[in-house]
């Protein structure tokens, strides 16, 4: 008898000021366990059906910024001896937000503005004197 489980996923961010079953953006890995496998596959909606890594502790990269955001539902299947087992679902919220301005990384954007700030401070504080 084939038994499956979905584990979960990793590098999951926080989600911020709403409820969802999982938030995820960027790459992020999908995990789980079979028993008896010979192998375990992933399908992201009504996409084709992909190989997983590994049986027993199998992982699945995936790449959230080919999906579209909002809501999406894994779907995750063993197989062995000609029988694939139930399927196990869950749902993945995707959050990719975009950059303010295109190609430029928001951590950047945001160090930027931390620096503006400060010299903006200083001006303020050099200019009372």
């Amino acid at each position: 008898m084939l038994l499956l489980r979905a584990g979960g996923i990793s590098k999951i961010p926080p989600c911020f000021g709403r409820i969802c079953v999982t938030c995820a953006s960027g790459t992020v890995t999908l995990t789980g366990t079979a028993e008896h496998a010979e192998k375990v596959e992933i399908k992201i909606d009504s996409g084709l059906w992909k190989l997983a890594q590994g049986t027993s502790s199998w992982s699945y990269t995936l790449d959230t910024t080919d999906l579209d955001n909002g809501k999406h539902t894994v779907y995750v299947r063993a197989y062995s001896d000609g029988k694939y087992s139930e399927i196990e679902s869950f749902t993945i919220d995707v959050d990719n937000q975009q950059s303010i301005i295109e190609g430029v990384d928001d951590e950047l954007l945001c160090l930027g503005a931390v620096f503006i700030f400060i010299i903006l401070v200083v001006f303020a504080i050099t200019r009372r004197r």
